[in-house]
């Protein structure tokens, strides 16, 4: 019944900002450059993952905290089944759009006209929905096991049923995922983020208004629940064809080429996601809850910190593909340097200024719900070098150049990271995390100077 309400307020709250959209002749796609509708889109995420922070730490007791900080790290393990491969649909669709020459919405039909794009818009629909039921199989037990192992006054009966739906949720937003990617590939990037934007504001309002109304575990489904059905509504309504298309693609047997990409991919994946959600698992789980939920807090606030001072760069990502697409190195070079300065910049001014917070005003309902300015540090500074190095590695990858030994540098730290954890403080496990991340910034300045 719950359920039935919230699907219908989702429909209602999208088809009416919908028609007031076109009532008012106030549309993205048309008002915006594709730069600046995904720098927006950055912006709005980070910006709402901010308010979400704020919100979390006035309405939650501090062990709740925990609990809602390590169900959301739990449930980010989606991105190691995914395996990366939207990335890889997503070039390979751009290479194939060229061809096409596919620029507006409404040529979309050329689609047909493509074996190959047919092969991956029927292996997209096989293989996301596998994922997705792995991914149901594989998290709703690890989730179980991890919450229910701690003994604290928030019994199973408080989470139990919005672990499960956040579960299912996020199962069936997974099947999205290589649709968009693909969308976004042929040229449709504008469009895409139009609709991302729209189910990051649905999503958004949904989820604080059940931390309102003390429904806080149940808030973390929101996003992925309202992402499945905005996108749905959304690709039905104007592809209806990727879903009745259905091809013996003899010729094209294309799951041996993506397969190939899983490598790759997957170990990036799998190592970012051991340093971002691990040590937040690990606290709640050998430590205590409020332990957890304080770094949670500074982690989560280091990454929409992050994502707001790499949008300027992200938006910029086609450009500088297209300059290096187009041989023009030189030019892509110099894009991504004056990009990575302004990321630089923000990031740094912005953890400058958190700590600053966190010392003027310690006492403060936000601030004291974070952990001591010197793992505030640490944590922040671990961040630029992991973005940064990521930013390098990103851009190498688009040239053709895959920076093997930052996987494995990643991988390492990641698994060191985890280990020490368990048997050190904070500080002494990031402390010489620190110089292995600096050590991998320093290896992909050298390659991209180099090539």
């Amino acid at each position: 019944m719950y359920l039935k309400k919230l699907y219908q307020s989702i429909i209602f709250i999208y088809v009416s900002f919908q028609k007031k959209m076109k009532y008012l002749k106030i549309n993205l796609i048309y008002f915006f450059s594709t730069e600046k509708i995904i720098a927006l889109q950055k912006i709005i995420q980070a910006t709402s993952g901010f308010a979400t922070l704020i919100l979390v730490t006035h309405y939650l007791k501090p062990d709740e905290q925990g609990y809602f900080y390590t169900m959301g790290s739990l449930i980010s393990g989606y991105i190691i089944f995914e395996l990366g491969l939207s990335t890889y649909i997503l070039q390979r669709s751009a290479e194939i759009s060229n061809k096409l020459n596919i620029k507006k919405l409404q040529n979309i039909n050329d689609i047909n006209s493509n074996n190959y794009l047919l092969a991956l818009v029927d292996w997209i629909y096989n293989y996301y929905i596998k994922i997705a039921l792995i991914t149901i199989i594989v998290l709703l037990p690890i989730g179980f096991y991890v919450l229910s192992n701690v003994q604290t006054a928030i019994g199973i009966k408080d989470w139990i049923f919005p672990w499960i739906l956040m579960v299912l949720s996020v199962g069936a937003s997974i099947t999205t995922i290589g649709f968009m990617a693909l969308l976004e590939g042929i040229g449709l990037i504008r469009n895409v983020y139009t609709i991302r934007i729209i189910h990051n504001l649905i999503g958004s309002i949904i989820c604080w208004l059940l931390i309102f109304n003390n429904l806080a575990f149940y808030a973390l489904a929101a996003p992925f629940l309202v992402t499945t059905i905005v996108c749905y509504v959304w690709l039905y309504k104007n592809f209806n064809n990727l879903f009745v298309i259905r091809l013996n693609h003899k010729i094209f047997d294309i799951s041996n080429e993506l397969k190939s990409q899983i490598g790759h991919t997957s170990s990036i994946l799998f190592a970012e996601y051991i340093y971002l959600n691990t040590p937040i698992i690990l606290a709640f789980y050998y430590i205590n809850p409020i332990y957890a939920g304080e770094i949670g807090l500074i982690i989560r606030m280091a990454n929409v910190w992050g994502a707001v001072s790499m949008s300027s760069l992200t938006a910029k990502y086609p450009k500088i593909i297209e300059n290096i697409s187009n041989n023009l190195k030189g030019f892509a070079k110099i894009i991504f340097l004056a990009e990575f300065k302004k990321f630089i910049l923000i990031y740094t001014c912005g953890s400058l200024m958190l700590i600053l917070v966190k010392y003027f005003y310690s006492y403060n309902n936000f601030t004291s719900r974070m952990p001591d300015i010197m793992q505030i540090l640490l944590i922040l500074s671990s961040y630029l070098l992991y973005h940064s190095s990521n930013l390098f590695i990103t851009y190498l990858r688009a040239v053709g150049i895959r920076a093997s030994i930052q996987i494995y540098i990643g991988i390492f730290s990641y698994f060191l990271f985890s280990i020490l954890f368990v048997y050190f403080s904070l500080d002494n496990t990031i402390f010489p995390i620190l110089f292995i991340f600096l050590f991998s910034l320093i290896y992909s300045i050298h390659k991209f100077i180099k090539f």
